[in-house]
């Protein structure tokens, strides 16, 4: 960066004094092609680096908004449940009934069965929104449910129909800026960790979350449902292990 500084302390200098001797005649006035040559290559640089740094953050904030709007969209179908005494929810499927399933769709739903049984899963309730967590051109990234749940529903008291707390995660490997052997443009090197974690020493510690502060990952990368509440949080990889556990979403 010094080097960078200089560099730009020089052109400013230079046009500084290009202006400064504008009353002269023109022919003492023109800029040679290698100060043209230096400008252009200094302005390639820096816009670059622009870009790169614009591209890793705007990966950090995508994977955010897909939190929020799934936050969001649980939300609304709980305040529904309430406001017009039916059983409304979400689907993502999960056909398997397997932990930590990865979707990249899922359904805004309201339950056609009059008996309450607070369920949404059969294929005639009724689709409300279908949900996708498309990209386009930046390809997907899903989001993960770490139950082995395929649908949260909720009844008129808006409760959710859950036994244990539901949990929701992201991961962003493209927000990992420290480990040196994580390329930027390949997410999926084993070297790249996909959550926030503790500062060297401090994994598994009691004050681990104290030090899951680097901004780089998002703020918002959990979701923790339970009953009666819906909380976002951020994935705070306290042990290190690169595997998301339930006491790791850091509820804001």
């Amino acid at each position: 960066m010094n080097i960078m500084y200089i560099i730009l302390s020089a052109v400013k200098n230079r046009l500084r004094a290009k202006w400064e001797n504008c009353a002269r005649p023109l022919y003492n006035n023109g800029f040679t092609l290698v100060e043209v040559v230096v400008v252009v290559a200094i302005v390639g640089i820096l816009t670059g680096l622009v870009i790169s740094q614009f591209a890793g953050t705007n990966k950090k904030f995508l994977h955010e908004s897909d939190v929020k709007k799934l936050y969001t969209d649980l939300m609304e179908m709980r305040l529904k449940s309430l406001s017009e005494n039916k059983i409304y929810g979400i689907f993502w499927d999960n056909p398997s009934s397997q932990t930590d399933y990865a979707f990249k769709t899922y359904e805004l739903r309201s339950d056609k069965d009059t008996s309450m049984t607070r369920d949404i899963d059969d294929t005639d309730d009724t689709v409300i929104q279908t949900v996708k967590i498309d990209r386009g051109d930046q390809g997907f990234k899903e989001i993960v449910v770490a139950n082995a749940l395929r649908s949260v529903a909720f009844n008129s008291k808006g409760i959710a129909a859950i036994d244990d707390e539901l949990l929701f995660y992201v991961e962003c490997k493209e927000c990992d800026k420290v480990t040196t052997t994580c390329k930027a443009d390949d997410p999926d090197n084993l070297d790249c960790k996909p959550a926030d974690r503790p500062s060297d020493g401090m994994c598994g510690s009691a004050q681990a979350f104290n030090y899951c502060n680097n901004p780089e990952y998002p703020e918002f990368s959990c979701i923790s449902v339970n009953k009666t509440t819906i909380k976002m949080g951020k994935w705070c990889d306290k042990n290190c292990d690169e595997i998301f556990d339930s006491d790791e979403c850091q509820l804001r």
